[in-house]
């Protein structure tokens, strides 16, 4: 059985406590935004003339209305962020930029090596020229 953690308590209890509103108006714009996207998606292939669901769905998807929508969306995700949740980074996310860092050649051991060759001296490096 695994006990729920004082900091996970804390947090329930923070939303809870949230006089303004804050975290369900913020759940409530973003489930709104996602069931408007479909609606202005139908609209747009419904307003469509082509016979095929492909090409109505391609109309649809790069019509400036859409476009314009996603990037509200946009605004709206990076506009309503918890505070208390996305303020320090979770374990999760420390290993997954970790790997990403390794898997780029910015830490680990090929990174090292890298680093190795840039400070080794430009005579080692340096080919030998033969006289032909």
């Amino acid at each position: 059985m695994t006990l729920v953690t004082e900091d996970k308590v804390e947090h329930a209890l923070a939303i809870l406590a949230d006089k303004d509103g804050v975290a369900s108006s913020a759940r409530a714009a973003h489930q709104f935004e996602a069931e408007r996207t479909k609606t202005i998606k139908a609209r747009l292939m419904a307003r469509c003339n082509e016979k095929t669901m492909s090409a109505r769905e391609m109309y649809a998807l790069a019509h400036e209305d859409y476009e314009a929508h996603l990037k509200h969306v946009q605004i709206l995700n990076a506009f309503h962020l918890c505070k208390s949740c996305h303020l320090k980074k979770t374990r999760l996310d420390v290993k997954m930029i970790a790997k990403a860092d390794r898997q780029g050649g910015r830490s680990g051991q090929y990174a090292r090596r890298k680093k190795k060759v840039r400070k080794s001296s430009p005579a080692a490096s340096t080919p030998a020229i033969d006289g032909n």
